[in-house]
């Protein structure tokens, strides 16, 4: 009898005094929830925020020194060092002409967090952190806002978070068309329509403005079966060939069928192609539309689009990353609604709006259809660097006339190889400092 007790009396005390064999249960640790205090006191430091400015700065600068544009990222700025009051941001233009070469190596202006083009993170691909680790961990970007990290990744690897994206639209005055009896554009008009409507407009006296710019023809260039360049990012036995150069033909008859005269259509205002973001989105003699769906069936469109970067060897990547985090939001909706006014503004186009003058209703309409539009807009080919104070660059062009010549297929045939070579050889004049 004595045995059997013991035993009892053993496993008594062993429960008692909170013993547990190797096959119990234990339970699940809680989670540790940082107080606000220690949010507060989780990051100190400066960090370096290198970006591009239409105004150019050359030493660094805080937020809220542009006063006049860019006013959301600064004012969020603002508010990510007041939940951090031990971290302190400041700013320092990038321009691809004005000291690209140094950015990377001066501690003077050396940043942390760098804003590039898809093409200029190419050139310094080494640089850059690799944020996939980063991205895949948000739970709250799975959707829009994931789509745009895709579109933006540099040879796979995602190096950039979309900051700003200038998609694409159609503006016209609803006036003008009213007065010369012509329907107005809307969704899901087509290719066909657009001429037809382009044509009529002439006719009133009111000459359409088509896409004029490289990157501005490139979304027709690619529903018409081209491309600009090959795999491997090279010109060569793409833009220059047969599939590419029977797209700036049909191109350059598309810009025929859109006058009577037989001249090329410059452009009176009433109907034209542009980047959203800008002035004709302010102007309240405009209203908005998305570009004509494509014959392929697609609306297709691009979008001059910059990302931020984490430098490989900042001592602040903790910090950066939260930083960017905090300037998108937590889910896909506050991203691309952030993105959308940090492009606006960036030119500075709104300012009136902030000193109390009226919204038009095309502005919110533009700002709708960019929210539409840079969810699936690749950056475009030829949105090469950022040149100080100006956005567009260098690259060798052709004027409205030109294309509208390649409508002969001869002509197309002897000039774009020559425009291919020329890119070419600007392009490769731009390299990783």
């Amino acid at each position: 009898m004595l045995k059997k007790i013991i035993p009892l009396m053993l496993l008594a005390a062993c429960l008692a005094a909170g013993c547990q064999t190797k096959s119990a249960v234990q339970p699940a640790p809680e989670p540790v929830i940082a107080t606000a205090e220690e949010e507060q006191t989780r990051f100190t430091g400066t960090l370096r925020v290198g970006r591009h400015a239409y105004q150019w700065k050359s030493k660094p600068y805080v937020p809220g020194a542009y006063s006049w544009a860019d006013q959301t990222l600064q004012e969020r700025t603002q508010q990510f060092m007041e939940k951090h009051p031990g971290v302190e941001i400041e700013f320092i233009d990038v321009a691809y002409d004005r000291n690209f070469e140094t950015v990377f190596t001066d501690p003077d202006i050396k940043p942390d967090i760098i804003e590039l083009t898809a093409f200029e993170a190419r050139l310094v691909r080494d640089r850059l952190e690799d944020l996939t680790p980063r991205i895949e961990a948000e739970t709250g970007w799975q959707g829009d806002y994931l789509n745009m990290i895709d579109l933006a990744r540099v040879d796979g690897d995602a190096v950039l978070l979309p900051i700003t994206s200038n998609p694409l639209v159609v503006f016209y005055k609803p006036y003008e068309f009213r007065a010369a009896g012509v329907p107005e554009p809307e969704d899901g008009w087509t290719l066909e329509t657009f001429a037809e409507i382009g044509r009529l407009m002439d006719r009133a006296g009111h000459t359409p403005g088509p896409a004029s710019r490289l990157q501005d023809i490139e979304p027709f260039i690619f529903a018409f079966g081209g491309r600009f360049t090959d795999d491997d990012g090279r010109l060569a036995g793409a833009f220059d060939s047969e599939e590419t150069v029977q797209a700036f033909i049909r191109y350059g008859e598309l810009l025929g069928s859109m006058t009577d005269s037989g001249l090329p259509p410059y452009g009176s205002g009433a109907l034209y192609i542009d980047r959203a973001a800008g002035y004709s989105a302010t102007n309240k003699e405009n209203a908005v539309a998305p570009l004509p769906v494509m014959p392929d069936g697609k609306r297709r469109n691009n979008a001059l689009m910059t990302g931020y970067a984490i430098l490989k060897d900042s001592r602040q990547q903790e910090l950066a990353w939260e930083y960017m985090r905090f300037l998108l939001g937590e889910t896909d909706d506050e991203a691309l609604d952030n993105i959308v006014m940090y492009t606006m503004e960036r030119s500075g186009e709104t300012l009136n709006f902030r000193q109390g003058q009226e919204e038009p209703p095309v502005f919110g309409d533009t700002l709708r259809w960019m929210k539409h539009e840079i969810a699936h807009s690749p950056p475009a080919v030829f949105d090469l660097v950022w040149y100080a104070e100006f956005r567009f660059g260098l690259e060798p062009k052709r004027e409205i006339s030109q294309l509208h010549g390649y409508a002969d297929p001869g002509t197309a045939r002897a000039d774009i190889p020559v425009w291919a070579a020329e890119l070419q050889s600007y392009i490769d004049t731009l390299k990783a400092p």
